[in-house]
């Protein structure tokens, strides 16, 4: 029903067992590829869509944790059967300058990812919390989560994207260019236990991927929905909150509630 697919530079089975604990179906089938950087993610993942047999894929980083989400894999069923989507991801934008990097026009950004670094882990938020939909259409999603439709897909990865940077981003564009639409869904939270670094290398594969791509450049993702107000969270400090009480747990629970309700800060305790 499912295939999961990742690269990782030293095999680990209990992260297997993960995936198929987490993901909640009876039927989920997993490649693994052990990559130690003599294969570029896009070669990687084209061989993984020759060899799958399922209807759905998805492509995950090998430093995910699925505990806050429970049975992803029924949801992300859910998410491609229910709608015409090609390409679902978590965090994603409806607008890709020229410049080719995702995150930079902020205002266009949807989804929310958990991060962990340094023992600390902390929800970003990519839009309004409040923002509820089961999918917001984008033209380009981030590459730690990408679940496609086999059927639906209008181009495979570009391998003439080397390494670990902007396969994502290329993928999606060739996709988006030829009518693939392309989602982010909120109803997957995961924690990825790492934090993106710009290197000298991402630089230089963005600069191949911009003069690949120029003339597809820019593109833009029409949303149905106004944005007002907008307030981006990112490295959202955690905060304590403290309620003393005695002998009135109603008005705690009350208060508990309308933090739940009314608070635009996501990162609390």
């Amino acid at each position: 029903m499912l295939t999961v697919c990742y690269s990782t530079r030293q095999y680990d089975q209990s992260y297997d067992e993960v995936i198929r604990k987490s993901c909640g179906l009876k039927e989920v089938h997993i490649i693994s590829y052990q990559n130690k950087g003599d294969k570029s993610l896009s070669k990687v993942y084209n061989e993984a869509l020759k060899i799958c047999e399922d209807r759905y894929c998805v492509f995950i980083h090998d430093d995910l944790d699925f505990s806050k989400c429970p049975n992803w894999g029924e949801k992300l069923i859910r998410n491609f059967e229910e709608t015409d989507y090609g390409i679902i991801g978590v965090a994603g934008t409806t607008k890709l300058n020229k410049s080719g990097i995702w995150w930079e026009n902020r205002t266009a950004l949807y989804g929310q990812v958990w991060h962990r670094n340094n023992n600390k882990t902390y929800q970003t938020y990519f839009c309004p919390e409040q923002f509820n939909r089961d999918i917001q259409e984008v033209c380009c999603i981030d590459g730690l989560f990408i679940a496609v439709d086999k059927t639906k897909l209008n181009s495979q990865f570009d391998e003439s994207i080397p390494g670990f940077h902007f396969y994502d981003i290329a993928f999606c564009v060739r996709n988006w260019s030829k009518g693939t639409r392309i989602g982010v869904c909120f109803n997957i939270p995961i924690i990825h236990k790492s934090i993106g670094r710009i290197s000298q290398e991402w630089q230089n594969t963005r600069q191949l991927f911009c003069d690949k791509y120029n003339r597809l450049l820019p593109l833009v993702q029409n949303i149905d929905v106004p944005y007002e107000d907008l307030v981006f969270y990112e490295k959202t400090p955690k905060v304590g909150i403290i309620i003393p009480t005695k002998g009135s747990p109603e008005l705690v629970e009350q208060c508990v509630k309308s933090f739940r309700e009314k608070s635009f800060y996501c990162n609390y305790k």
